[in-house]
């Protein structure tokens, strides 16, 4: 009989059930509530340095922005309307449009709309508008007087007789944009161009003083009194131009 080799016994363990969390005690509450008391304390860029404040949604900026809207309109309607400072009355009569009224006057339509209260898109008779008066700050070009004009056609310029070789200065501050013989008829002539986009234009200048792109105050002399162009005794002609248009000088004149 052959001997065999003998196995040895498998020892089992017992099975034993996974460890459960104990129930916290009362000094782990009082723990974690200290815990969380301190977080919230905290300013929130440094609980989080992930985390941004939340922007006010496209609806709630809409709402804020149309009343305020409404609060600026209210406040204007319950104001009372008083004639703008530095403005005169002008009562509307038959056949008048906002660019006939401006061109008579050297202006512009939307210089009588910044001074008009209330709506001035169509003009009635009888209607008062407000037409700005600050135009009127502009200096001779000579100290002379103007010739006497021929027709009784709107005037659109001035023709100053002056000695030949009086200085010609300009009647507002602004830059030279032409200087020379550039137009015909106007001989030696000047243009200024001023802030408010009107231009000056001096004519029949026997010599000029100044170049294009040159800033000129209000009384430094740009020309001489001369005869070029088409003349006939020593003069200065003095233009207004509002929008290319020639207006009436005198509009701007003291």
């Amino acid at each position: 009989m052959k001997d065999s080799k003998l196995t040895p016994p498998v020892k089992v363990l017992p099975q034993l059930n996974p460890p459960q969390p104990l129930p916290p005690s009362g000094m782990a509450f009082l723990s974690m509530g200290l815990v969380l008391a301190v977080a919230l304390a905290q300013p929130w860029h440094l609980v989080s340095s992930q985390s941004q404040p939340t922007e006010p949604s496209v609806d709630r900026v809409t709402q804020q922005s149309f009343t305020y809207k409404e609060y600026l309109a209210r406040t204007l309607v319950s104001q009372p309307v008083l004639p703008p400072q530095g403005a005169e009355p002008y009562v509307v009569q038959n056949g008048d449009t906002l660019e006939a009224v401006a061109a008579r006057r050297g202006l512009t339509p939307t210089q009588i709309l910044q001074t008009t209260p209330g709506s001035v898109d169509f003009l009635e008779p009888g209607q008062t508008i407000y037409l700005p008066t600050q135009q009127k700050q502009f200096t001779w070009p000579v100290p002379s007087q103007p010739l006497p004009q021929l027709n009784a056609a709107p005037r659109t310029s001035l023709d100053i007789a002056a000695p030949m070789g009086t200085s010609v200065v300009a009647a507002q501050a602004g830059t030279v944009i032409t200087s020379g013989t550039k137009y015909n008829g106007y001989g030696q002539m000047i243009e200024i161009l001023h802030e408010d986009g009107v231009i000056t234009r001096y004519a029949h200048g026997s010599e000029t003083l100044v170049r294009a792109g040159t800033r000129v105050t209000q009384g430094q002399p740009i020309l001489r009194v001369g005869c070029t162009g088409q003349c006939r005794s020593p003069h200065i002609r003095f233009e207004v131009r509002v929008a290319g248009a020639a207006v009436d000088p005198t509009q701007f004149l003291p």
